[in-house]
């Protein structure tokens, strides 16, 4: 599970990617740990079938992990530039070996994000082997080269929306899931934070501190 320096924590996740800079806190089980809000790149829930209700549950839980604290800054690299931003929320990936068609999901994005009235709860990326994959406007800035070949040219994204374009096509869908995921998980860390908040001091005066889990 995440834990953030206010106290609150997410649901058990599937898959966590995480900065190795970090530490991690052990809490006895091989298969099981504590790792703060500031450590977390991007989380994946893997499905067997993702069906309409499965969904409307996984983003319940993504809504929780989205909502955890973060102090600090992204730096995100790429290509010689480099953004320096207020935290996003921890990126989430949903990843299935089957279930609905995209336009239902899609539907169950939508709806959820309507009612929650935070277009930002939606997962970055949605991969189903068997039918293709959804993939939201990225929340990284997009970077390219310029016409002249030698300056980059950048793109600041729209924030808070629910822009999805589908990928109909299941024979690329790993492919592009992957490449999704590449993009935007690996030039990002986060910098300039603070772990302290996640700390109790003792007040016998005898220099003891203790986790807050």
């Amino acid at each position: 599970m995440i834990i953030d320096s206010k106290g609150s924590k997410s649901r058990q996740q599937d898959i966590i990617l995480v900065d190795a800079g970090f530490p991690t806190i052990s809490v006895g089980g091989e298969r099981e740990a504590l790792v703060i809000a500031e450590s977390v790149i991007a989380t994946i829930e893997v499905k067997t079938n993702l069906t309409a209700a499965e969904l409307q549950s996984t983003l319940e839980a993504v809504t929780v992990t989205k909502r955890l604290f973060r102090s600090g800054e992204l730096c995100y690299s790429k290509r010689g530039a480099e953004m320096r931003f207020p935290p996003h929320p921890i990126l989430s990936y949903v990843f299935a070996f089957d279930g609905a068609t995209l336009d239902t999901l899609t539907r169950v994005m939508f709806d959820y994000c309507t009612e929650e009235n935070d277009g930002g709860l939606a997962p970055e990326g949605i991969c189903v082997l068997t039918r293709g994959t959804i993939l939201r406007a990225s929340l990284m800035p997009t970077v390219k080269a310029a016409e002249n070949k030698k300056d980059t040219v950048v793109k600041l994204p729209k924030l808070g929306g629910v822009d999805v374009t589908y990928l109909p096509e299941p024979k690329d869908a790993l492919l592009r899931f992957y490449g999704r995921l590449r993009d935007e998980a690996t030039p990002l860390k986060l910098i300039n934070y603070d772990l302290d908040p996640y700390f109790d001091a003792d007040d016998t005066g005898d220099g003891q501190v203790s986790v807050r889990a």
